[in-house]
């Protein structure tokens, strides 16, 4: 994963002054722009910490501004370098919420990633990308410098000069990442009728964000509305492999 020295030893407070954001794992709340100025301390703020036998379970403060309490769960397989990590987000609050779940892995850029693109009436080439400046879509092409789509695949080689974000319609939950001789896998459960709407009229089950230093792979969770003392639950599922030459195509 990358990581970002400077932040080393931070806490919420910092980030608040500073707006600069945790690295490598994040683990975020959507609607973006519905959450943004008010997601701090489920964002970087401290979670209480418990180790239950062959899990570690973390809990966020209650969030008074958003209204839910989070809470995760890893857990490691036994003798493999797979990860689960399951979320459980409640309502806290007296009245209704309605948020996603966004997780935002950090990894560093030069490799090259991939996952299945879907094409429908909405997104014809099965992606587009998004502007950084505005949530609106910019009208996207199969043949671009560091993109490529062939086959329903969309196949991105992150770094260059420019930062691009890209939603992608992936609809198999599965999204891979392919840096020297490892592979990260990161999987989670796609709904087919699921409000994915994590930034307001961009409506995409999975994003990209990628600069010159790292790629940010963004899959997110339907849309959810939870009543007072509801709760919600997602899991991911994290895989790294190490690669014995470039013919294992096991996935």
């Amino acid at each position: 994963m990358w990581s970002d020295s400077v932040i080393n030893g931070w806490t919420v407070e910092n980030y608040i002054r500073t707006r600069r954001s945790p690295d490598a794992g994040r683990f975020d709340i959507g609607n973006e722009r519905k959450t943004e100025n008010i997601h701090d301390s489920i964002w970087a703020g401290p979670y209480q910490t418990f180790v239950e036998e062959d899990k570690l379970r973390l809990v966020s403060h209650p969030s008074q501004a958003m209204g839910i309490q989070v809470e995760r769960i890893y857990f490691l397989e036994e003798n493999q370098p797979v990860l689960h990590i399951k979320q459980r987000m409640s309502n806290i609050s007296n009245g209704e919420v309605e948020y996603c779940f966004w997780t935002r892995t950090l990894l560093p850029a030069g490799g090259i990633y991939y996952c299945e693109a879907i094409p429908n009436s909405q997104y014809p080439l099965g992606f587009s990308e998004i502007s950084l400046s505005a949530d609106t879509l910019i009208p996207s092409h199969h043949l671009q410098e560091r993109i490529h789509v062939e086959n329903r695949y969309f196949t991105a080689f992150p770094g260059g000069d420019e930062q691009k974000k890209y939603g992608i319609n992936t609809t198999n939950g599965m999204y891979f990442y392919q840096f020297n001789d490892y592979l990260y896998i990161k999987q989670n459960k796609y709904v087919p009728q699921g409000k994915y709407d994590n930034n307001l009229r961009v409506c995409f089950p999975n994003m990209i964000y990628f600069n010159d230093e790292f790629l940010e792979m963004e899959p997110n969770s339907p849309m959810v509305k939870l009543k007072p003392g509801e709760a919600y639950e997602y899991e991911e599922i994290w895989t790294l492999r190490e690669l014995n030459s470039i013919t294992d195509n096991t996935y």
